[in-house]
């Protein structure tokens, strides 16, 4: 499996080429890819491969996993497109050939806001959008 990870901490971009259809993305060192990134849990996220199609689930982690600006249900397998950009915390993760100059970009426009929570128990990351 092709996953790039783009890093704002150290505005960089991490290629990981890994020969299994299953991979986990956290900050601990069992992960299959390890992320040093404060706002990414230790056990944050799962891929799964099949055939040209990507799964991506959130494992639980504190301040969750987004697709297309939408936070992903806990638990739930959600089809991502290849290319398609999973933002975790301060880092983008891209499935098979992501654009990591639209991914820095995006990084750049975002900084660590006040987590909330609404009354279902929902993150609600206010003030993370750099005003002009």
């Amino acid at each position: 499996m092709d996953v790039s990870v783009v890093m704002k901490k150290e505005n960089k971009t991490q290629h990981f080429d890994i020969d299994s259809d299953i991979v986990t993305i956290g900050r601990s060192p069992e992960n299959d890819i390890q992320i040093d990134d404060k706002y990414i849990s230790r056990e944050h996220l799962r891929i799964r491969q099949k055939g040209d199609r990507y799964f991506v689930r959130d494992l639980g982690s504190e301040n969750g996993t987004f697709v297309n600006g939408i936070q992903i249900p806990l638990g739930v397998n959600i089809e991502v497109a290849k290319g398609t950009a999973v933002i975790t915390g301060m880092s983008v993760i891209c499935l098979g050939e992501g654009d990591s100059g639209n991914a820095f970009a995006f990084l750049e426009s975002i900084g660590p806001g006040e987590q909330k929570r609404d009354e279902t128990g929902t993150i609600i990351l206010s003030d993370t959008l750099h005003s002009e």
